[in-house]
């Protein structure tokens, strides 16, 4: 079986090799009728896509069900989190959601060691927990050892920067 650092330079090199785009979509709370919507303009134009949970959703298990999308966890860090009050209260709450995940993108992109420490001890491998403003960096081994998957557009970012804030 390869090694993280093996499949890391794996990554790398398909990479060098080609372009490839990820979609991600953070589902932060929405309404079951509004996760729907977002998840029939993916599935209409054949667009694979990885949902990160915020909370419990009958729509997106029937998804994951059927093999439609790809899951992460969406822990929410931030004081008064619905979540819980303590990291490993938050991260519990979200393995509650997907026992099995290994990817996370934190809301707010919140970051730390403590956090990280905690989502490891839990099995996490990789993170996509880093918002550059259109600056495209390759996958990279964290400090860590979880694989980053940076993200280089978000819609939050743009509105603010480019819309006037």
């Amino acid at each position: 079986m390869k090694s993280l650092l093996e499949k890391l330079d794996s990554a790398r090199e398909a990479l060098s090799r080609e372009s490839l785009v990820c979609l991600t979509m953070d589902i932060d709370w929405a309404s079951e009728y509004a996760i729907s919507e977002a998840l029939d303009v993916f599935e209409q134009r054949h667009l694979p896509v990885t949902v990160f949970l915020t909370h419990k959703s009958a729509v997106i298990d029937e998804a994951r069900s059927k093999g439609k999308i790809k899951c992460g966890i969406h822990p929410n860090f931030m004081p008064d989190s619905s979540q819980g009050s303590t990291y490993q209260e938050v991260t519990d709450f979200c393995f509650d959601l997907l026992p099995n995940a290994r990817l996370f993108r934190s809301h707010r992109y919140y970051d730390g060691n403590d956090p990280m420490e905690v989502l490891t001890k839990h099995g996490i491998v990789c993170e996509s927990n880093i918002c550059t403003l259109m600056d495209i960096l390759p996958p990279f081994l964290h400090r860590s050892q979880t694989v980053s998957f940076p993200i280089f557009w978000e819609d939050g970012a743009y509105l603010y920067n480019y819309r006037g804030g």
